[in-house]
């Protein structure tokens, strides 16, 4: 698919379901680059690749300063320092600077001395320096703009101070001031803003380039009043982490008193979620084991494997319950219990992790981008987390209820020598 304007040209490319992504990426780039060399007189490209989870796919560096000429100053000098890093891709910035420009100023006791108002004034004037539309036509199902042009064709300075309307000198009604004003100006909370954008060299590990990037910034000496601010893809990911994060504690919260209604206990319920954070270790080794970056699809990973763990833990403590109120002993309960659940929790774990291993390996197709980072942190945390379930909680349960044990057996002791 082609489009664009009349100096621009763009193009869509659309890959097989089940191409490489990065590989055909990295094709299309180096031959752009090449191509483009060799033709450097016919302009420049860019190259954006779609599918993205996040609304932007740069990060962009805001910089806000109350002082024109600094902030320009801070502006090629951050995009220098940017464009020299190897997790950058391009760099681009809105900053225009100050460019040479006319400013008509309306007088208006004069204005009022030839019989018109302030808006009748600035009419005039626009009408002889602006070409603008007075009508449509429709010619062959084509809308199309009438424009009135002025007689004498205005293209200097001296064209605009020699300028008369209607037989009035506009320097009579109006001052022509020489002054110097940016063509675009961002502002927030009214400071003068610029932002840079910035592309990863690697979409698939953006906090490397936002590492980077911070670095550089830190590196580099601003001028005084320039402030800088993340803000793009970085901040979106920043935004997400700490929502997931807020719902992982909002998870184990919900989980841990629905557990103490079930269990009927305080302590119990502790030592299932003690599994939790041995889950966490086990998906971060496995992602750096397989060079993997901490994104948001691991995250929501991590999500999942909470509740796969608790289960796991459930189904153990719950029979080891169940065994002592059948009158069996806390070694004889713990021992029975998990000699009867290691193999269905061993099972359990083994189907779950055999069905994570085909998005793992990317064989998901255009998906493998979400589902693979997931399924690797599911996968190590699974892992890590069965062997924690199978040893550390019937270790934890032994020593908590056996603490229990012992303290209630000595309080029975002490009732019955004051009896």
């Amino acid at each position: 698919m082609m489009g664009g304007g009349p100096e621009q040209a763009s193009f869509t490319l659309i890959t097989d379901p089940g191409a490489d992504q990065p590989e055909a990426e990295a094709n299309i780039q180096s031959t752009l680059d090449a191509y483009f060399e060799e033709h450097p007189d016919i302009g420049e490209f860019r190259l954006e690749a779609g599918g993205g989870m996040m609304g932007s796919e740069t990060i962009d560096v805001q910089l806000d300063a109350l002082d024109e000429n600094n902030l320009g100053e801070a502006n090629d000098t951050l995009t220098e320092a940017f464009a020299d890093l190897d997790e950058v891709a391009r760099v681009e910035s809105d900053f225009e600077a100050e460019q040479p420009s006319l400013e008509i100023v309306p007088l208006e006791e004069e204005i009022a001395q030839y019989g018109m108002t302030v808006s009748e004034a600035m009419g005039m004037i626009a009408s002889h320096t602006t070409d603008f539309p007075i009508a449509e036509v429709t010619i062959d199902d084509t809308e199309l703009n009438v424009h009135m042009d002025s007689a004498s064709a205005v293209e200097t300075v001296e064209d605009i101070e020699q300028l008369e309307l209607f037989g009035i000198p506009l320097t009579d009604i109006a001052e022509v001031n020489r002054v110097n004003i940016a063509p675009s100006v961002t502002t927030i909370d009214s400071i003068r803003t610029v932002t840079i954008a910035v592309t990863p060299q690697n979409t698939d590990n953006v906090g490397a380039t936002t590492t980077a990037l911070t670095q550089a910034i830190n590196d580099t000496s601003l001028p005084e009043g320039v402030q800088t601010e993340m803000a793009g893809v970085a901040e979106e990911i920043d935004t997400t982490f700490e929502q997931l994060a807020l719902a992982m504690v909002a998870a184990i919260l919900l989980i841990y008193v629905i557990l103490v209604w079930l269990l009927k206990s305080l302590i119990q319920p502790l030592i299932l979620l003690v599994a939790i954070p041995f889950g966490a270790t086990g998906m971060i080794w496995a992602l750096l084991l397989t060079g993997t970056p901490l994104g948001a699809t691991t995250l929501v990973g991590m999500l999942m494997l909470i509740g796969i763990v608790v289960t796991n833990s459930i189904v153990l403590m719950d029979l080891i319950n169940q065994y002592r109120r059948r009158d069996a002993t806390l070694d004889q309960a713990i021992i029975a219990g998990a000699q009867n659940r290691v193999r269905p929790i061993i099972m359990t774990a083994a189907a779950t992790i055999g069905a994570m291993i085909p998005p793992a390996l990317g064989l998901a197709g255009q998906s493998s981008f979400v589902s693979a980072p997931m399924s690797i942190a599911v996968i190590g945390g699974l892992i890590a987390s069965t062997l924690i379930t199978l040893v550390i909680v019937p270790v934890l349960y032994r020593m908590t209820e056996g603490t229990a044990e012992t303290i209630n057996e000595r309080q029975g002791k002490r009732e019955a020598a004051a009896r």
